[in-house]
């Protein structure tokens, strides 16, 4: 699955991404007011990797079950617990 930012309101505060067979996040740097991003159950393998970018605002990351290695992780945000509805 492709996201593409442009396609996607500026102002969103809170994206669920959840379970889509996601395998890349790079153009979701451009949301700079994303306050919350639940990037779990995809197939993400890195993020921000080599890039000196942030996630704006973000204060939360879900990316829970994904093909991540600690070693790929960057920005200022921290992985978070989200309950399951």
């Amino acid at each position: 699955v492709h996201i593409s930012p442009r396609s996607l309101p500026k102002g969103l505060h809170s994206l669920d991404l959840s379970r889509n067979k996601i395998t890349n996040v790079e153009g979701l740097w451009e949301l700079t007011k994303l306050r919350v991003l639940n990037l779990s159950y995809n197939r993400i393998s890195r993020i921000g990797h080599g890039k000196s970018q942030t996630w704006g605002s973000c204060i939360a990351l879900d990316i829970f079950c994904n093909f991540l290695s600690t070693r790929f992780l960057s920005g200022p945000c921290t992985p978070a617990s989200y309950p399951r509805q």
